[in-house]
């Protein structure tokens, strides 16, 4: 079997047949790929969708588990695997129609650990929302190995489902995702793509990264800024040890700001003064990011934290003054 397609499902109801439609809609035959649908403990409809998929196609696999979490759904699915290369799709987002035959040959003819796709964002209107600043550095279709790819092509953002894998390299490296943690593809990342002697960018857009409201990417707490925080300090690690790249150093920069940014949000004064106890060790922090990340970034660089928590907070302010005033906007409009 050439393929495995890894849905980690949890109360998606919404969203899953059209998720399933696209790994369906392929130009591979049926024989040469499966899609193992891990239900997480759903209390929606979500596994009567799945199971009704999985009685129409014989290659469609549903497995059910107490919810444990993304990653352990992941891990899960891995398990069950039978592909030579497998891919973690979020049952929320959507893939392209006949894209998978390209990815394998690519994953075959370079003989790659893993293969970087390129991906668009689309709301919940089916609009085309902009990429995140520093998604892609550079549109470079080489094959490297995998510290020089997150340095030259990578940007600072390390989505699992922008992954193809080799599945005898995870296996190999003893690679699985951390359970119990959010923003767990970037410290997954952190691991898997030091160890990699083959990586490229496909030169094709393959996946729909669906931004709804109320999904984990687009809620704060006081857990994820502990995550976020966490995965910092794992990426300053990484960056001590491999001194001769910066890629590290742009990933910790960008995270570390975004919490801090998080944290005077919902006013978490522990996530804030974590973040400023890991900002005492660092005497410069790396450009990366969105605008308001560069500017907290040369702030900090120039004047040290208090400077940078002051514009912070006065940047988290305009914020929500930006906001109150597209609400106050649409109620007027109705």
């Amino acid at each position: 079997m050439k393929i495995s397609l890894i849905l980690p499902v949890y109360n998606v109801e919404q969203y899953l047949a059209r998720c399933l439609n696209s790994c369906i809609c392929q130009n591979i035959p049926n024989n040469e790929y499966e899609i193992i649908i891990v239900n997480d403990g759903s209390t929606d409809k979500s596994l009567e969708i799945a199971t009704n998929y999985s009685n129409r196609y014989s290659f469609i696999k549903v497995v059910t588990q107490n919810n444990q979490g993304l990653s352990a759904a992941r891990n899960t699915g891995l398990k069950l695997a039978k592909g030579e290369y497998v891919w973690f799709i979020d049952s929320d987002d959507y893939i392209s129609s006949n894209c998978l035959s390209g990815i394998i040959q690519e994953m075959f003819t370079y003989n790659l650990d893993a293969l970087w796709l390129k991906w668009h964002n689309e709301n919940e209107k089916h609009q085309i929302i902009p990429l995140y600043a520093d998604t892609l550095l550079k549109d470079d279709v080489s094959v490297y190995r995998g510290l020089d790819f997150m340095e030259n092509v990578m940007g600072i953002y390390y989505f699992a489902w922008s992954f193809i894998f080799k599945k005898e390299f995870l296996i190999r490296n003893n690679l699985a995702f951390c359970n119990g943690l959010y923003y767990e593809d970037s410290e997954f990342a952190y691991r898997a793509i030091p160890k990699m002697q083959a990586i490229k960018l496909h030169d094709k857009d393959c996946y729909v990264y669906n931004v709804r409201n109320g999904s984990i990417a687009q809620t704060v707490s006081k857990k994820k800024i502990d995550d976020l925080i966490f995965i910092a300090g794992k990426a300053i690690e990484a960056n001590n040890l491999f001194r001769d790249y910066n890629c590290f150093a742009r990933s910790a920069s960008n995270i570390i700001f975004t919490a801090l940014m998080q944290s005077i949000k919902i006013k978490y004064k522990e996530g804030t003064k974590k973040i400023r106890l890991i900002l005492k060790k660092q005497k410069q922090m790396t450009v990366s990011g969105n605008t308001i990340n560069h500017i907290l970034v040369g702030a900090y660089n120039l004047g040290g934290f208090n400077i940078t928590y002051c514009i912070a907070v006065i940047a988290v302010l305009l914020k929500k003054l930006k906001e109150y005033i597209v609400k106050i906007r649409l109620i007027s409009k109705k």
